[in-house]
């Protein structure tokens, strides 16, 4: 048995939500939606199998407060931290994943627009979820009541009220609070075994003192007509009386719950009518013994003391969890005094299942651990490895730079030598210009001139323009057409020949 648990849990916790054949929904909380599902993963023991597949409405960004991460943390956390009890309902396993169609089409109707969402590229795709897989029972204790004859006889409330106390100690033993102690929040499986579920409430405190420090936007509790009077009466004053200071004392809490619970079963109504609202003045509530709807006459004393005394309004006077098991004990042994060995036999049974179940459990755990532990130092190897990448990386970058630096101001300045370079050769190219321009027109002065005086040695006359008073050679052109002949640039040669006297050069006026 203990192998197909483990079994069993394994397939569960490495499982998606695609892997559940949704059957029906089972109920609607303030934080989530329950639905009856089998497991189709390969590796279940028993496929047939039904689970209760809780989904939580963390997917909506209305519903992503503070009061539904806590009661996401509770869920889970404080289930996923308790060992198997036969009284408190099992947990299996959590995981994160895609919420398919078979669910989105169950939520309620102002939900299920956003379940999904629209990717980039416009295609709608189902938003992630958080599922939790719990046991499967039937019905719960609400529907029980409405379904049986009341009163209920005393032997079944004797049995379910001694059930429910035991896990009511256990969890306080964990340091857990419930808080949310009502009859649809206990299952009923076959044989008349109360199952406490919903966690969604429940607290996990650092120590048993069962004080918590109040602060806005936390849950002090589930119904209110399941919390104790000094739960209410503390937070009223947190809420309205200034006070750095401010705690709920939950110590007696669990036992309160369970006194209205158990006359919730025998009679099927609140031991105090119209409570808190009726017992509440300027914020305190306050009722007496005589305010108690007591429980049919045919329950024994004993046991009605018992519920008294739990129901207390007085935190001093009021019976504390383990007390009220004692006492409860005694009533059971008053009712069958004889146990017989073949009991004794199945208790023990019972107790060695448990025991396995534990140790599957912490099994489980130590190898989830060990191979996180594996997973974190290859991580940390890991993260070594890119820390000296990097510095490498960094060392590189910093020499990439300083060369980058050299190169960007050798390539200033030789750009800056080009350009002195261009500069000077345009310079030199348009003195070159000029000079060639000077050259060529030395030449043909130097070419008029020889000319010039070979003819003037020939005694040639020359003329002066009337027009330009240029002189130029008769025998080269007339004087109608002074633009075109060369006496313009030959001029001052001549002007230098006739400085230096008529004689031998035959210039006439």
């Amino acid at each position: 048995m203990a192998d197909l648990e483990v079994l069993e849990l394994t397939t569960l916790t490495s499982s998606s939500a695609d892997d559940f054949a949704v059957l029906r929904p089972l109920g609607y909380g303030a934080s989530g939606m329950v639905v009856a599902a089998t497991c189709n993963r390969p590796g279940v023991p028993t496929p047939d199998k039904l689970y209760a597949v809780k989904l939580l409405y963390n997917f909506s960004h209305e519903y992503s407060s503070v009061v539904l991460n806590n009661s996401l943390e509770n869920e889970w956390l404080v289930l996923s931290r308790l060992l198997p009890h036969p009284n408190i309902v099992r947990f299996w396993a959590q995981f994160v994943s895609p919420i398919p169609r078979s669910f989105r089409n169950l939520l309620p109707e102002e939900l299920r627009p956003k379940s999904v969402y629209r990717d980039r590229s416009g295609v709608s795709r189902p938003r992630r979820g958080q599922f939790l897989v719990l046991d499967h029972h039937q019905k719960n204790l609400a529907d029980w009541i409405n379904q049986s004859s009341l009163p209920i006889s005393y032997d079944i409330t004797l049995k379910i009220t001694e059930q429910v106390l035991h896990a009511v100690l256990y969890l306080e033993k964990n340091r857990v609070r419930h808080l949310d102690i009502k009859p649809s929040n206990v299952l009923i499986q076959n044989g008349n075994r109360p199952v406490l579920c919903d966690f969604g409430c429940a607290v996990q405190f650092p120590d048993s003192s069962f004080v918590l420090e109040y602060s806005r936007g936390v849950h002090v509790g589930g119904n209110r007509a399941h919390l104790a009077p000094e739960v209410l009466t503390s937070a009223h004053r947190c809420r309205h009386e200034p006070s750095r200071h401010k705690t709920i004392d939950y110590s007696k809490q669990a036992s309160f719950a369970v006194g209205v619970l158990v006359c919730e079963i025998a009679t099927g109504d609140h031991p105090l009518p119209d409570y808190p609202l009726g017992f509440t003045s300027s914020g305190a509530v306050q009722y007496t013994a005589r305010d108690i709807v007591p429980l049919p006459e045919f329950f024994p004393k004993s046991f009605q003391s018992i519920v008294a005394d739990l129901l207390r309004c007085d935190l001093g006077k009021r019976l504390d969890l383990g007390e009220a098991v004692k006492q409860l004990e005694l009533c059971c042994v008053k009712r069958q005094r004889v146990t017989t060995v073949g009991d004794l036999q199945v208790e023990l049974r019972r107790v060695k299942q448990e025991r396995d179940i534990a140790k599957a459990k912490l099994s489980a755990v130590a190898s989830e651990r060990d191979s996180a532990v594996r997973e974190l130092r290859a991580m940390a190897e890991q993260c070594q490895k890119v820390v000296s990448e990097f510095d490498s990386l960094a060392q590189h970058c910093d020499t990439l730079s300083r060369e980058n630096k050299r190169y960007r101001r050798e390539r200033d300045g030789a750009v800056a030598a080009i350009e002195s370079a261009y500069e000077a050769s345009h310079l030199l190219q348009g003195q070159l210009t000029l000079v060639t321009r000077e050259r060529d027109l030395a030449q043909s002065k130097c070419e008029e001139l020889q000319s010039l005086n070979k003819r003037a040695s020939l005694k040639e006359p020359i003329v002066e323009c009337g027009r330009c008073k240029g002189f130029y050679l008769e025998s080269e052109n007339s004087s109608s057409a002074c633009l075109w002949h060369p006496g313009k640039y030959v001029c001052i040669a001549v002007e230098l020949l006739l400085q230096d006297g008529p004689s031998g050069c035959g210039v006439q006026d």
